[in-house]
């Protein structure tokens, strides 16, 4: 098998901005974007051009996606998109959110009551033709991540418990991570992992288990711990 190779250009922030401090750094293929101490915000590619998002509220949270487009959340709790090549705002909506993550083109967000989740789809096709996605948790969110075709989240249902859940865009479904009922339990009384952290991508998931120090990962076309519960692809951890 053949392999893309990377060329000998490099991203140093140092070089760009010295002496600069950053609360957030998000990474793409090609592209790289920071949100500085004042909440401005620059992504650059690597070949050194530059663009500066617009602002009017500093920003707090921002998401590198494929294709020179960027999504950045300002402490207002609105959400934009740009393309960075033209400078043009691609997506904004009349939702507040609390969090974004997002990968390629899919830019998700917790809304503001911590209970709702709104997707958007930069770049709708034949396998992934919704333009938004919305999905009612109805419990509160704590944690959640986006891939490219999917996203999970992590929330606390009536009796305290994290719960991982998790749902794929693509109209042809070919991992176990998304079928239904696709959900992990965590107790808290017994254990001490926390599936907050859940990261997503390209049909995983997955959270960091400090009690075994290794990651635990689920989907794809197998698994590496937890249990079978005997229906589909849904495998749960826990006692």
């Amino acid at each position: 098998a053949s392999y893309p190779q990377c060329n000998n250009a490099s991203f140093d922030v140092m070089n760009h901005i010295p002496f600069q401090s950053f609360i957030d750094v998000s990474v793409a293929i090609g592209q790289i974007c920071t949100i500085d101490s004042n909440g401005s915000a620059l992504c650059w590619d690597e070949s050194g051009t530059t663009f500066s998002l617009p602002q009017m509220n500093p920003y707090v949270d921002i998401v590198s996606l494929t294709d020179d487009r960027v999504c950045a959340l300002d402490d207002q709790g609105s959400l934009y998109c740009f393309d960075t090549s033209t400078g043009g705002v691609i997506h904004s909506d009349a939702h507040t959110y609390k969090a974004i993550e997002g990968k390629r083109y899919l830019v998700c967000g917790v809304l503001d009551d911590a209970e709702n989740i709104e997707c958007t789809n930069l770049l709708p096709h034949t396998n992934m033709s919704q333009t938004t996605i919305s999905r009612a948790v109805n419990n509160e969110i704590i944690g959640m991540d986006a891939g490219a075709e999917d996203f999970c989240w992590t929330y606390l249902d009536g009796n305290g418990m994290q719960n991982v859940e998790c749902y794929r865009l693509h109209s042809h479904p070919a991992q176990c991570i998304y079928s239904a009922p696709h959900e992990y339990y965590y107790d808290f009384f017994t254990n001490n992992t926390d599936l907050s952290n859940i990261e997503v991508y390209g049909g995983w998931g997955a959270f960091y288990d400090p009690t075994q120090n290794l990651e635990v990962r689920w989907g794809g076309s197998g698994i590496n711990n937890g249990y079978y519960t005997g229906s589909g692809c849904n495998y749960y951890w826990g006692n």
